[in-house]
This record gives structure tokens, C-alpha cells and sequence, in this order.
């Protein structure tokens, strides 16, 4: 089958768009639809790993660039780096160079690390048991060893995003852009039922959240003022909220010692805010703009912090991102061509 060039194009930008955002009135299927045909027709998306300052500046180059990569995840000690690519979980060993492959279904998404290290959890492959499809988190020993072991299973696709730093919850974002997602704590022991970090509102998608290093807060992402904002909650105590961005932002980190937040911009810039935490309260500073990036969308999980606060790493697209993104009409009818 001949795809023209423009066609492919296309389609390259619907799965972006995708992976991030729904336009008004586009009917979630559509999206769907155009990830399908973009994932089936292989549609490579080239990405650098760097280590960069605080500056922007590059310090090394990490490995050789990789083809669809997402989800940028360093492990505690920060001496190996999980991410994802063509769906499924690769780990980085900074020490050795060595890249090794954790899962082989082509159908696993979003690792994270335990704090300690000896686990990732991701969202696996669709589960077909118990009369139904099911989505699911799951999760491995990170020395590859084991079978993989099933956390939870939802009829709603869902997708973690933090591991509590005391090792007793686990962050994850329930639904698909634009089907109204929401941010739920999994306990992984007890009963393990879910608890809600924030309210499902219709019309809004919340999710990419991140636990404080002390466990007792938490920030996240939301739609509600018509824009991706990022936000921060108490975690089972107290009450309040607060909101850290103010033009936009997506996929907060916070720094090992709690006193940074740091978010992507809508235009892709890393930003820095100080955080002040009481007993009860947080005091937050002024946004600061460290450095612009060339990461695909703010939306996207392409980089992550350091231990130490210094450095950051970061997936870089080779391909330009400056040409306009143009929706096309009936585009399936230019496969046929």
C-alpha cells in the first residue's frame, strides 16, 4: 500500500495530537481511529537523550537516538532511566551504557519506579478475563526476572503515574484525554480500593500527578480553566489546593528534597516554583523559566529531574516541530491511493 508523504504527515500529527489533547468537538473515535493507523503504519518519531543543566546546556548525550520514546522515568538512585518505546518498557544503565529491554507484547505504556527501586509498574495490555476487557496496571521486577503481576483492572483505560515514596500507594490517571480523566490513589496493600485525589468533573481531563518526596502532597494536572494548569492537593489530610501555573502547564516533577516543583510550559519551556510546605499549608513562589525545550509537547513525559536537582533528562525530537499542524478532512480515503 503507497502513502503519499503528506498523508503520512498527517497522520504522524493526529497520533500526537492524540497522546495529548482532544480539538472541540472531535469525537473521541476519530481519535482512536488515528492512532490505530499511525501505530500499525509504523510511523517513526526520532528522539535524542541528553543530560542538560539548569541552563539548557548539554552535558552528554545519553545512548543513540530512538524511535518513538515517551515517558521518561529515572529510577530512585538515579543511576538507570525506564522510558518507553514502541510500546514497550526499556531501562538505561548509566553505568554501563547499556539499554535492556523489559517487557516484549508491544502493548505496555508509562513505567514507573517503586521507591526502592526493585519494581516498575506500567499499564499493560488489555486483560480479556472475567467476561469483559479490561485495562490494567501491572508491575515487574526491574532486574527483569518474574512474571509480570497485575495491580488492578479497570473497564476504563488507566494508566499510573507515581509511586509514593513510602512504598504504600500508587498515583494513576483514569480514562482517556477528553473522557473526563481523573487522578485515584491505588493502596498495594489491604483491600486495595481505590481513593480519589481529585473529583471527576465532566468536561475536564485531570491526571499526570506526582506524589511529594514526604508523600503527603500531591500535583497534578488539569483542564478546568479550558487550559492544562498544574495544581497541588493534600494526600490524605487536611484540605485545599493550589494552583502552581498560571499560562499553562502539564507533567509536574518535584525535586528530591520538596522545596522545587518543576513543570513543562505549554510552549515547551522546564519550568522551576519554590515550595514552602507547613504543617497544613503550602506557600509557593514565583514561576521562573529555566530553559526552552524541543520536546514534542509539554503534554508528553520527556524528561525528568535528577537527584541532586542539577541536571535534568531529556528526549529531544530530531524532527522539527515548527511546521503548523493541519487537521485533515477524510483522511482515511488517502490510504486507498
Amino acid at each position: 500500500m503507497r502513502i503519499r508523504a503528506n498523508c503520512r504527515a498527517a497522520l504522524q500529527r493526529l497520533l500526537m495530537m492524540y497522546r495529548t489533547t482532544l480539538l472541540p468537538g472531535m469525537p473521541a473515535s476519530m481519535f482512536r481511529r488515528a492512532a490505530f493507523w499511525s501505530t500499525e503504519l509504523a510511523l517513526e518519531l526520532e528522539s535524542q537523550l541528553a543530560w542538560v543543566d539548569r541552563t539548557g546546556k548539554q552535558l552528554a548525550k545519553v545512548g543513540t537516538p530512538q524511535v518513538n520514546l515517551f515517558n521518561l522515568r529515572l529510577s530512585p538512585r538515579g543511576d538507570q532511566l525506564a522510558s518507553e518505546t514502541t510500546s514497550d518498557i526499556w531501562i538505561h544503565d548509566f553505568s554501563r551504557n547499556v539499554r535492556t529491554r523489559l517487557t516484549f507484547n508491544g502493548q505496555v505504556q508509562s513505567p514507573v519506579w517503586s521507591p526502592d527501586g526493585q519494581w516498575l509498574a506500567f499499564s499493560g495490555a488489555p486483560s480479556n478475563d472475567q467476561g469483559g476487557s479490561f485495562s490494567t496496571i501491572a508491575r515487574k521486577h526491574s532486574d527483569g526476572g518474574g512474571e509480570a503481576e497485575i495491580l488492578s483492572r479497570s473497564q476504563r483505560a488507566i494508566t499510573p503515574d507515581d509511586w509514593s515514596p513510602d512504598g504504600k500507594f500508587l498515583l494513576y490517571t483514569d480514562g482517556l484525554t477528553g473522557n473526563d480523566q481523573t487522578v485515584w490513589a491505588l493502596p498495594l496493600g489491604g483491600d486495595r480500593k481505590p481513593i480519589p485525589v481529585a473529583t471527576r468533573k465532566e468536561g475536564v481531563d485531570q491526571g499526570h500527578a506526582a506524589f511529594s518526596p514526604d508523600s503527603r502532597w500531591v500535583a497534578y494536572s488539569s483542564t478546568e480553566s479550558g487550559r492544562s494548569e498544574v495544581y497541588i492537593v493534600p494526600f490524605n489530610h487536611g484540605g485545599g489546593r493550589w494552583q502552581v501555573s498560571s499560562t499553562g502547564g502539564d507533567r509536574p516533577r518535584w525535586s528530591s528534597n520538596g522545596k522545587e516543583l518543576f513543570y513543562m510550559a505549554l510552549d515547551r519551556t522546564l519550568m522551576a516554583v519554590s515550595v514552602a510546605v507547613s504543617k497544613e499549608s503550602i506557600k509557593l513562589g514565583t514561576a521562573q523559566p529555566l530553559f526552552r525545550t524541543s520536546v514534542i509537547a509539554a503534554a508528553f513525559s520527556l524528561y525528568d529531574v535528577s537527584v541532586d536537582g542539577k541536571r535534568f533528562v531529556i528526549a529531544s525530537t530530531i524532527q522539527s516541530q515548527n511546521a503548523p499542524v493541519a487537521l485533515v478532512v477524510n483522511w482515511t480515503a488517502a490510504l486507498k491511493k
